[in-house]
């Protein structure tokens, strides 16, 4: 067997290994980021920030829901009485800045339940196109007692050859699966969406 020089056999099979999965990572298909997108998705909020653009989180706009907010959505979800209004009426944040929208986007997902309803979500590939650096997948949602959904991604490839989300748009979202739309990409249009439908206020 033929070595680089200087290396033992197992050190150069080892070294061979890591260039193969190195190259594997930055070869991740379109589709392959939007399926570890949803793998990640409330499991584990670091590996599919891994997988967002710089222009993704200041697209989404997401802001802070308060420990309030989230218990009376809590309740509706749940068919309980929400709590009043002066309980969870807060003053509006200011806009956030993109290293505060991600930081946002992260914790969302470690609220209660967000984990649990990402893992009901049921996610079918429907299309996917791209040309040398842009991409765009389309997948169908199906989540327990609601209709289904459909959500758009838009990929580019940066200067490491990496695919990575810079959007994401959906399609066919009606007040029963705004809870499940908001788990499958959390936004402040959805955000809001959620709260008027709940009957709590958003701010």
């Amino acid at each position: 067997m033929k070595c680089w020089p200087g290396l033992r056999p197992a050190a150069a099979v080892l070294l061979l290994l890591a260039l193969l999965t190195a190259a594997c990572v930055r070869q991740r298909t379109p589709e392959q980021v939007v399926a570890l997108y949803f793998e990640s998705l409330g499991r584990d909020p670091l590996r599919a920030g891994s997988l967002l653009s710089e222009q993704f989180h200041t697209r989404h706009g997401l802001r802070h829901a308060t420990s309030a907010q989230l218990a009376a959505w809590s309740r509706r979800l749940r068919g309980e009485a929400p709590l009043a209004t002066s309980e969870v009426r807060v003053s509006a944040p200011a806009a956030p800045s993109r290293a505060e929208a991600e930081l946002i986007w992260l914790a969302t997902q470690i609220k209660e339940g967000f984990s649990e309803r990402a893992a009901q979500l049921s996610v079918s590939p429907l299309s996917a196109h791209q040309d040398a650096t842009s991409a765009e997948v389309m997948v169908r949602i199906a989540a327990p007692g609601v209709p289904p959904f459909v959500q758009r991604f838009w990929l580019s490839r940066g200067g490491d050859a990496r695919w990575r989300i810079d959007r994401i748009e959906q399609e066919g979202v009606d007040e029963r699966s705004l809870p499940d739309a908001f788990v499958a990409a959390p936004s402040e249009a959805l955000r809001q969406r959620l709260a008027a439908a709940l009957g709590v206020p958003a701010d």
